[in-house]
């Protein structure tokens, strides 16, 4: 709720980072920015610390485990068509799905899954909203998470864990038809919506390029 600021004592508000309260962290249903940042000195193609592709910094919004706060992400820096921005302003809590169907399991229809809410709910306010894997395979208590494994019928191809899942499988199955995937894409493009949303997301800019984060745009 970007309503918050800076309040403290609000559970799943921003004073939920580590140490938890005592009653415990938010869920992790958090609005995310992730970057793996290349690198500048020395010689980025001899620098021993340069664990991935030398010059190139790359980044992506994810809302993989869910969402909570709209945010933007601006780059400087690097002009080109690969390195962009990202906004997901438009990012809505009253948007998150009450009803979505998650029955589709690997061999066989689960019906009890077929309209899941995705919204977590604490002290009668809605704090963030949970993707479909997240959902499914978060403990119960107070966030209501269904707690089903990871590699179980019902749940893995909305997580597609990897292995055993690869991308085409995962793709072809039945999460990114979801109504959470199709809500994360209208208010939040070029962000991933579920682990192998790779279409839509994913930049690759310069060594020395800028980001600027902002939360509640």
């Amino acid at each position: 709720n970007c309503l918050w600021g800076q309040s403290v004592g609000a559970v799943g508000g921003p004073d939920d980072y580590a140490p938890c309260p005592a009653s415990g962290c938010h869920a992790p249903a958090d609005s995310k920015l992730e970057v793996t940042w290349g690198c500048a000195y020395p010689d980025p193609a001899t620098n021993p610390l340069c664990e991935h592709d030398k010059s190139q910094t790359f980044y992506n919004g994810s809302a993989v485990d869910g969402y909570s706060l709209p945010f933007k992400v601006t780059r400087s820096g690097d002009p080109t068509a690969s390195c962009q921005d990202i906004n997901c302003s438009g990012l809505n809590l009253a948007a998150c799905p009450k009803d979505d169907n998650l029955s589709q399991g690997k061999t066989t229809v689960h019906p009890e899954y077929s309209s899941v809410d995705l919204r977590i709910i604490l002290g009668g306010q809605e704090t963030a909203c949970f993707s479909p894997c997240k959902k499914m395979n978060y403990p119960q208590n107070p966030f209501g998470g269904l707690n089903l494994p990871e590699q179980s019928d019902a749940v893995i191809l909305y997580c597609c864990p990897d292995p055993p899942i690869l991308s085409p499988e995962c793709n072809a199955g039945p999460v990114p038809q979801t109504k959470y995937v199709t809500t994360v894409h209208q208010m939040c493009p070029n962000t991933y919506g579920f682990a192998y949303d790779d279409s839509l997301a994913g930049f690759n800019c310069h060594y020395n390029t800028k980001l600027t984060l902002t939360f509640c745009p």
